[in-house]
């Protein structure tokens, strides 16, 4: 069987390496090794190149990334014989509170609403919102998780850091639901109560979802001190990512909302340690902050993380994230064994 994993090119000025395409990619790499099927990803100008791209590769199973495609053109692409007995699947990556935030979402998904074709599903990468697609839009939905299987990098030299710094990673793109600003402050407070030189580093040159007023912010934060400084990144590969991630003492992705976050992912697999919101469930409870609003909170986890056993914490996050991908595809596999 065939699989064909389609992503809508990224044309802004941050380059065209971003989440979805990683997701499809690690979904990819796992699905190709199993028996019977073969994946692929292909990246598209827009909707207009759909067609093109599946005739070319006449797949069973075509996997859209995301909301990028109208539902007037999906009916149009529905309605063509050669495309008849395909499965069409769109996944989603976002609860509701992030999807508010775009404002084509529920128009695009009512519209959906009004395909007639037995073979198209949606589906989102947790439970819950799996279950709201198909209790309150009625639409077909499948549960298909995130596969987190990324390519073997060769491990590059990390070079020695000072003893009196402290290197944190908050990364991703800078939006309002990410929580990047409170996430700052408890870092300064956290270096301030070690007695450490705070090294923040962000994604500085991706703000999305109105996500300037935060960025300025967080930037005045750091003007107003005198011994911690704002590191600023450029969005990278995934391969220069897990290089950056390695040099950190500690990640934070203590966000409103999420589903997976591969950037956690990251962290717990270069053997990072990192603070995470409850929203990230495939992460233990040992490291997740509770209340992603209260400074002492995050700085009281931030402790707990710092002074723990690295490698009992790596172990119970690496546990973890395997106990997931187990999950994942047997969800994945179970989805494809029905439509064979």
């Amino acid at each position: 069987m065939k699989i064909l994993f389609l992503c809508r090119k990224n044309n802004t000025n941050y380059g065209r390496t971003y989440g979805l395409d990683n997701s499809a990619k690690f979904v990819s790499n796992c699905l190709d090794g199993m028996k019977g099927i073969t994946s692929e990803i292909v990246v598209v100008n827009d909707s207009n190149d759909i067609d093109r791209e599946v005739t070319k590769r006449n797949p069973k199973i075509v996997i859209l990334e995301a909301l990028w495609v109208t539902p007037e053109k999906m009916k149009e692409l529905l309605s063509i014989p050669r495309h008849a007995q395909r499965i069409w699947v769109i996944r989603i990556h976002s609860l509701w509170s992030f999807l508010s935030q775009e404002g084509m979402a529920l128009t695009w998904l009512n519209g959906y609403r009004f395909i007639d074709f037995p073979h198209f599903y949606l589906a989102p990468n947790t439970e819950e919102m799996t279950q709201d697609i198909s209790d309150i839009l009625k639409l077909n939905s499948v549960y298909l998780p995130n596969i987190y299987c990324p390519p073997k990098y060769p491990k590059q030299k990390i070079g020695k850091k000072n003893k009196n710094e402290i290197h944190i990673g908050c990364f991703g793109a800078v939006r309002p639901l990410k929580n990047v600003f409170t996430q700052a402050i408890a870092a300064v407070k956290f270096a301030d109560d070690l007695q450490l030189n705070l090294h923040f580093h962000i994604n500085g040159y991706r703000i999305e979802q109105w996500g300037e007023q935060n960025f300025k912010n967080i930037q005045a934060l750091f003007d107003g001190q005198e011994q911690h400084y704002l590191i600023k990144h450029t969005w990278l590969s995934h391969k220069d990512f897990n290089t950056l991630v390695r040099q950190m003492d500690m990640g934070m992705q203590i966000s409103f909302s999420e589903t997976f976050n591969i950037v956690a992912a990251d962290f717990v697999f270069n053997k990072v340690r990192i603070v995470v919101s409850e929203d990230i469930s495939w992460a233990p409870d040992t490291i997740k902050a509770y209340t992603p609003n209260s400074i002492k909170n995050i700085v009281e986890k931030m402790g707990e993380i710092h002074s723990a056993s690295k490698r009992q914490l790596t172990k119970l996050c690496l546990d973890s994230l395997k106990q997931h991908n187990e999950k994942a595809i047997k969800c994945w596999s179970d989805f494809i064994g029905s439509v064979e």
